[in-house]
């Protein structure tokens, strides 16, 4: 089995044992990672090398600009995420809103030197006085200076704006569970890859 020099690829998703790289010509490659090997996240530019059998090994992983956190049930932190550019702060209108929550993604973004884009989704269950009344409430932060979408899955023009927004950087979606984040993933990237979130305890 012949082997080729190593090359450089984009981590677009993880299994496990192995991750999916994008490389250079935007073929999707899936990775091995060896035993005892630090195990990349998404977004993580790696060195790898590929064999004839289509599939390759990590060799290394890049040196990370940001990395996105997260702590366990023993008090470790672990690396959801590198070097983003965008936090997604995926919200759903009210009983699930949490201007608390946003406050917190907020403080976070700002941490890690992320751009936070505010999102309120499901906007199809609302009628037209109660979305007139969640756009009040997010109207604070809009005039702050933070980019707010209003997105909805019958809806595509607000998935649009936000990929427009979107183009050319690296971003996590975040929120409390049920506001639809996978959804949007899915949305924006045609379901052409597998879902990963990060979601508010």
């Amino acid at each position: 089995m012949s082997v080729e020099s190593p090359k450089r690829g984009l981590v677009v998703s993880y299994f496990g044992h192995s991750v999916a790289v994008k490389t250079a010509s935007r073929q999707v490659l899936q990775c091995h990672l060896r035993r005892n090997q630090p195990v990349p996240v998404v977004g993580d530019w790696v060195k790898f090398e590929e064999d004839n059998s289509g599939s390759g090994h990590v060799l290394e992983i890049e040196p990370r600009r940001s990395v996105l956190m997260r702590g366990d049930g023993r008090g470790d932190s672990k690396p959801l995420a590198a070097n983003l550019d965008v936090m997604v702060i995926v919200m759903a209108p009210k009983p699930i809103f949490s201007d608390y929550l946003v406050d917190r993604y907020l403080v976070a973004a700002h941490l890690l030197h992320l751009k936070p884009y505010l999102v309120i989704n499901k906007t199809d269950l609302l009628s037209e006085a109660a979305l007139l009344e969640q756009k009040a409430e997010i109207a604070p932060y809009e005039r702050a200076g933070y980019a707010v979408y209003f997105t909805s899955a019958i809806a595509p023009a607000g998935v649009q704006n936000l990929a427009q927004g979107l183009a050319k950087q690296t971003a996590v979606l975040v929120g409390p569970s049920g506001v639809g984040k996978s959804s949007i993933i899915a949305a924006l990237t045609h379901d052409a890859i597998r879902v990963g979130e990060v979601s508010a305890k």
